[in-house]
């Protein structure tokens, strides 16, 4: 299997950064307050948690796409079978002149008469 790296691993790193560190400090904030405001902390602390989880998610998504979508939208990119344009820019310009030849050759379009 080919594999072409992550998309914008920086910002990869920073999507699970950012999900760690928030449910960490959604549990800290819950720990913290459990004992005085136990409804509150935990909503509050809930609440954290889910955007940390959010997080989360944003970068296992972002992960997945770069692994998995590409070589799943491949055959159909830009309507061909094995089409390797978005790989190769040499391929997409050799396809782009042949469907500009390909448009070039067909029948033009009737006139349209004009209606009053």
């Amino acid at each position: 299997m080919l594999d072409y790296g992550i998309d914008a691993p920086a910002r990869v790193r920073s999507f699970f950064s950012r999900g760690v560190w928030t449910l960490i400090f959604a549990l800290a904030l819950y720990w913290m307050n459990r004992v005085e405001y136990s409804c509150p902390s935990l909503r509050l602390g809930g609440a954290v948690a889910l955007i940390g989880l959010a997080f989360l998610v944003a970068g296992y998504a972002m992960v997945w796409s770069s692994r998995t979508g590409k070589l799943r939208l491949h055959p159909g990119a830009l309507g061909g079978e094995g089409n390797t344009a978005w790989i190769c820019p040499k391929c997409f310009a050799r396809q782009r002149a042949e469907f500009d030849w390909k448009v070039s050759e067909a029948e033009p379009d009737p006139p349209v008469k004009p209606t009053l």
